[in-house]
């Protein structure tokens, strides 16, 4: 403080007379947190946002550069000053309430926030002001990049809050919502290596589509009336500019009448602005995601959320989805998880698609956490009448082999499934037994033994990954005559499907890809009560199958 002043008394003197705008430096240096302490700093931060906001509407601060507006009369040299001045420390001003987003307080970054959006339409009504036609769409970018800069580049660790603040502000406000994604598509393309992913990701994933616009615009509408309806109930929004009970009272003035405005608003033609039409929205919504996407250190975690709703959120509002996909095809080259997901929204013309989805069939595909996603994916894309037998029976013998090594989990998925491939495509029915030269019956044989011995004479090739080249053919599925050994019953109950005339319908694959251990053991559990099961269910399928060859 200065002398024993407050923050309300600095700002009323700057207000009353030019010749203390110096105590708009004196609240400027208040907000530096570390002269001072935080309640000072919400004080400081409040009271000059209220100064700018009455010396815009003044019109006080002049444009920068002669010409840029017309004016309707010559000012003077020391008017053209003090206006220098003023924009010179609204900079400052903006510059200091953005460093404030990141601080440790989500009071003081909800704050900020909301002083830069109070800055941003008063900064707007200023330019409609020199440029004497308030018809023509204007938007002060200067407060809100910052905002967005912030933001993306240096959030607060602990931005739970704020984050859910600004989510409330872009789905609640258009005009917001399009300057959000123009400068955050800048700022990825310009400087991606700064860029916080995940704080954006987050910001991104929860942003509404085009198709929910509210048609409201935050520089349009008025502090007084600044209300939205939510969940059919009135209540203030959220970006309201708040001072604190104590400034708010020293500060508080007779605002300036709305009504001339309202009169003109109220004559003007309906006219679509830039916010409004879904159009536009789409473009920036769409350079906004290629340019977060070509960021090359994407962390695998925001990159496989991404992946999990491309499908859903951002190629349905893209004004050219096929420009997802050189990330999509990139995804799917990385393999892993990463390729499993980005099966959602790669097209399947891409060059020798089948190809390389037979080469996610490896050793951790039945373990991975998104298994399940990968079987609905891989069920659609098999279920074509026009594939080749080599192709199909080349999947369905990988699967089974890959079943041998697998957990319960993974092998009730995979029954099942080459079952429907057989049902769906006749031509591959013969892979289920071939008879050898030798055909040895010898119980006392080990199983492990003799899972070798069948390796060694099959002539699959399971380390080719060409589906056309590995021999499935000309190989048997004794892999599933193997499992009919298997310790578990429910397991070994449902691999003998393939010992009886394939009379039943094609499973119902969906019933099977969540099935757990405490899912095996309720069933095992329940095999000594007698269970009247309606249609056919994973648990009494595997039921009927184990009392049956029991």
């Amino acid at each position: 403080m200065v002398k024993g002043k407050d923050v309300a008394t600095l700002a009323n003197e700057a207000l009353a007379s030019k010749t203390s705008l110096p105590n708009i430096a004196t609240l400027l240096d208040l907000i530096d947190e570390s002269k001072t302490n935080s309640k000072n700093v919400h004080a400081a931060a409040a009271a000059v946002t209220h100064v700018y906001t009455h010396l815009l509407d003044r019109g006080d601060l002049l444009p920068r550069e002669k010409g840029s507006f017309a004016t309707s009369k010559k000012h003077t040299q020391a008017e053209l000053k003090v206006a220098a001045w003023l924009r010179d420390h609204l900079d400052l001003c903006i510059d200091k309430l953005s460093s404030l987003i990141s601080s440790d307080e989500p009071a003081l970054q909800i704050l900020s926030v909301d002083s830069l959006l109070i800055l941003c339409r008063h900064g707007t009504a200023n330019l409609h002001i020199l440029q004497k036609n308030a018809s023509e769409w204007a938007f002060e970018n200067g407060p809100f990049i910052k905002i967005v800069n912030t933001l993306a580049c240096t959030p607060p660790k602990n931005s739970h809050q704020i984050v859910n603040h600004l989510i409330s502000l872009l789905n609640t406000w258009d005009d917001l919502r399009l300057y959000f994604y123009r400068n955050l598509g800048k700022l990825a393309s310009s400087s991606p290596k700064l860029i916080d992913s995940t704080v954006v990701y987050e910001i991104l994933s929860q942003i509404h589509s085009e198709q929910d616009l509210t048609g409201l615009n935050w520089v349009s509408a008025n502090d007084s009336a600044n209300k939205t309806l939510q969940g059919g109930k009135k209540r203030k929004q959220a970006a309201q500019f708040k001072l604190n009970k104590q400034t708010k009272n020293k500060l508080n003035e007779k605002k300036q009448s709305d009504d001339e405005q309202e009169e003109e608003d109220e004559e003007e033609e309906e006219i679509i602005l830039p916010s409004q039409s879904k159009s536009v929205q789409r473009k920036a919504f769409t350079d906004c995601w290629l340019a977060f996407l070509k960021i090359r250190s994407l962390p695998q975690d925001v990159y496989k959320k991404v992946l999990l709703i491309m499908h859903k959120i951002i190629i349905p509002h893209m004004t050219q989805p096929t420009l997802l996909i050189d990330f999509l095809t990139d995804s799917y080259n990385a393999g892993g998880a990463i390729s499993l997901l980005a099966l959602n929204g790669l097209f399947t013309d891409y060059p020798d698609f089948y190809t390389k989805l037979y080469t996610l069939l490896d050793k951790q595909l039945l373990s991975v956490k998104y298994r399940s996603r990968f079987f609905r994916l891989l069920d659609l894309f098999l279920s074509s009448a026009y594939l080749p037998a080599y192709l199909v029976a080349a999947f369905a013998k990988r699967l089974s082999r890959l079943a041998l090594v697998a957990s319960p989990s993974g092998i009730v998925i995979v029954i099942p499934f080459v079952y429907n491939l057989m049902k769906r495509h006749p031509a591959i029915i013969t892979i289920i037994h071939r008879d050898e030269k030798k055909e040895k019956d010898d119980s006392s044989v080990d199983e492990q033994e003799e899972i070798r011995k069948n390796v060694k004479a099959d002539n699959f090739i399971m380390s080719e990954n060409d589906p056309s080249k590995c021999r499935a053919l000309e190989s048997s599925l004794w892999e599933l005559h193997t499992l009919s050994t298997h310790f578990l019953p429910s397991i070994s109950s449902l691999a003998t499907i393939f010992q009886e005339p394939f009379t039943k319908p094609v499973y119902d694959i969906e019933d099977f890809l969540d099935l757990s251990y405490d899912g095996f053991f309720e069933l095992e559990a329940s095999k000594a009560r007698e269970a009247a099961e309606g249609p056919e269910t994973p648990m009494a399928a595997l039921a009927a199958a184990s009392k049956s060859r029991e």
